[in-house]
Parts: structure tokens; sequence; C-alpha cells
């Protein structure tokens, strides 16, 4: 008997680069996937012919390969066995009707908001009703998340908190490390450490073609903890520090602007945290 086809669709108040950025960013998917299972995850790099993996912690789950990828528009699993205890299985009767199944994700721009679907085939009348049962309510998520989106990066410092924490909030050693690539940099630095306080960075190309101030007012303070601060766009950011087996851990989420896609964003907020690190370690 073929597999049933069935589609799931959402309107989501988001750009394309957004809701895309909801489905596959790894935090986000192992948010939404959390309707199916708690701790649901994938191994693999989204491009044409790539080998996918799709696990759960206990080692079950599916493999296969991408079909079809137009970033930000659509993407298509040809699904081509299940995995057992973290093993690919590719023989066998509960493999077989598994096999050559298709699931696809589509975006579609509309005036204004967006379309995302899914097409999804089922082997048998347990997993259309498990579909039935789960997708709406995970679609459900993608729109909260992409309608509200977060980018979060993190570095694992190998120095200890107090260091971290000096090298993070001195203006001194932010005007060392806050560029996110060689040709720029920081020639100036101003952090009034309180709640309610300010700070000033310039980011400035070499080159002297580009610059700006990056200005914010601190909401939250826990030295050595956390620090939460609110930007003139009225987006916030909150920076954590976890000190673990002699490193610190700096995780930074911050709103997304809409400028530009939320990989761009996360890109360039890491790099500026790799010279953070880098710089700290260094110390």
């Amino acid at each position: 008997m073929a597999n049933k086809l069935i589609e799931f669709k959402i309107d989501i108040n988001a750009s394309a680069a957004e809701v895309w950025y909801a489905l596959w960013n790894d935090i986000h998917y192992r948010s939404w996937t959390k309707i199916f299972k708690e701790g649901s995850y994938y191994v693999g790099d989204f491009s044409l012919g790539n080998k996918i993996q799709f696990l759960s912690p206990d080692g079950g789950g599916i493999f296969g390969i991408i079909d079809t990828y137009k970033e930000n528009e659509s993407i298509t699993f040809k699904y081509t066995g299940l995995i057992r205890n973290f093993k690919e299985v590719s023989e066998g009767p509960e493999t077989e009707e598994w096999q050559d199944m298709y699931e696809t994700y589509k975006i579609i721009v509309n005036k204004t908001n967006v379309t995302l679907s899914t097409n999804l085939e089922a082997p048998n009348d347990a997993f259309e009703k498990y579909l039935n049962d789960h997708y709406p309510k995970a679609f459900e998520v993608i729109k909260q998340i992409a309608e509200n989106l977060t980018v979060t990066i993190s570095a694992t410092i190998n120095k200890p908190l107090e260091v971290v924490w000096n090298c993070f909030t001195n203006p001194e050693a932010i005007m060392k490390w806050n560029q996110a690539s060689l040709d720029w940099h920081c020639p100036k630095a101003q952090n009034d450490l309180k709640v309610g306080g300010k700070f000033l960075y310039t980011m400035a190309a070499k080159d002297g073609s580009f610059g700006f101030d990056f200005i914010g007012t601190y909401t939250e303070i826990e030295t050595d903890k956390r620090i939460t601060y609110i930007m003139e766009d009225n987006r916030t950011c909150c920076i954590q520090f976890h000190f673990n087996n002699n490193t610190t851990k700096v995780t930074s989420t911050f709103d997304i602007e809409h400028e530009n896609f939320p990989v761009v964003q996360e890109q360039g907020w890491q790099a500026i945290l790799n010279s953070f690190k880098k710089y700290t370690e260094n110390k």
C-alpha cells in the first residue's frame, strides 16, 4: 500500500529567513521538536546531497539524505533507514516501510506574512494519527519562536571567572577585543556597569570608511553571573557566565534585528565573542 501524503500549514508573521532559522537552528529545533520527544536533535550539515540523522536521546531515529535544498525557501529529506541504539539500520521488515519516504518543508512569502507548510508521508495508520496529533502543536511552537526570534551564541574560555568578568566589562580590555574581524576595531569604550547605567562602544572600520556607536542601558547586573541590557532599538540581550572545571562559559542571547538574516547576525556576534575568548585566554 502506498504511503499517505499528509500536509500541515501555518501562517507566521516573520520573514522567510526568520522562519527558516526557527526551524533549523540547533537550539530552536530542539525546542519545537520537544512536542514529538524531549531531547530530539539532528546530526548533519544542511546542504544538497548530505546525509542527515534525526535522533532522540535513547538512540532511536531515522536517517536519509537532503534531496532538495533552497536556503530560506524549501528542503526535502529522503529517508533511507531507521536508527536503533545510535546505529543505522538499512535492512529488515521494520525499515522497509520507511525507505524512500519523503518529508518536505516550504516557506511561501505572502504580502504581509509567510506560510510554512510540510508534506510528510505516513507509512501506516498509527503514524498518520501520530502526525495529526503532534504536528499542529509543533507548528504553533515554530510560529511563537519565529515571531519572537532570538539568537544564542556561546564560548568556553580557559580562564577563571574573575578574569573573564573583568575582561568582559573593563573598557580598556573591551577596546582590545571588541571587533568581528581584523579590519575593524573599537577605538572607544565607556561602561557604567550598574542597573540604569549605560555603555557606549564605538565600532569602526580601520580604514575610516564606516563606524557607529553601539549603546545600551543595563537592566540587570549580577556580578560574575549575569548581565542584561536593552539596546537603543529596544532589543534586549542577556549574557550569562558559568564557571566549571577551571573554564568559564559565556552565553549571550539577544533579540534579532530585521535588516539582516538571523544567521548573519549569529555569525557576527559569534565572531566578536570568539575575539573575546582569544584575547582573554592570552591574558
